[in-house]
């Protein structure tokens, strides 16, 4: 199984990442782009997992109640991929988010998960295999005035790889509501 945790986004703020989004497919026809409603941004990702870890893993995710994050969508950025690149809209440094990282790392290494080793960079994926023509090409991205991206929810996610693209389903969740 393939799993990660992510943050559920709430549904003005995944309106406004899909018009986006299709100002993207205008321009970058070839690229790929993944459903608005799988949108999240991920906080730990564990990667092919045997299911006889699932229970520890709701329970790491049972136990966060984390407080409701008051996130900003401020900017674009792109990660190297090899074909394209991948183009994310990025969050304004949380004080609030970089501890529920810190939180949620830390419960999975004592329950004996690997942790990835790459720097914390909290986005959300719009656009794969981006051909932007060369590294040293300006990109001309859609203009956009930041937004808000209130938090309440930490899923457990398990990834089902299809040819038309990535779906997610909800293992597990807590809320800053109500644990679930």
């Amino acid at each position: 199984m393939r799993l990660f945790y992510g943050l559920r986004l709430p549904s003005e703020a995944l309106h406004s990442m899909e018009q986006l989004q299709n100002q993207l497919r205008a321009q970058f026809p070839r690229a790929r782009f993944p459903a608005p409603e799988t949108f999240h941004v991920t906080l730990a990702f564990l990667g092919d997992t045997p299911v006889q870890r699932l229970d520890t893993a709701k329970r790491v995710v049972n136990a966060l109640l984390p407080a409701p994050l008051d996130l900003q969508v401020s900017h674009w950025g792109t990660f190297p991929q090899e074909k394209g690149e991948v183009l994310w809209l990025g969050l304004d440094p949380s004080p609030e988010l970089d501890r529920l990282h810190r939180l949620l790392a830390h419960r999975l290494q004592e329950a004996g998960f690997p942790l990835e080793s790459r720097r914390f960079q909290p986005h959300v994926t719009l656009a794969r295999q981006v051909p932007f023509a060369s590294p040293d090409t300006p990109r001309k991205l859609p203009a956009f005035s930041p937004f808000p991206l209130p938090c309440e929810t930490v899923s457990l996610l398990r990834s089902h790889l299809l040819p038309q693209g990535a779906r997610y389903e909800e293992l597990a969740c807590c809320s800053s509501k109500s644990p679930v």
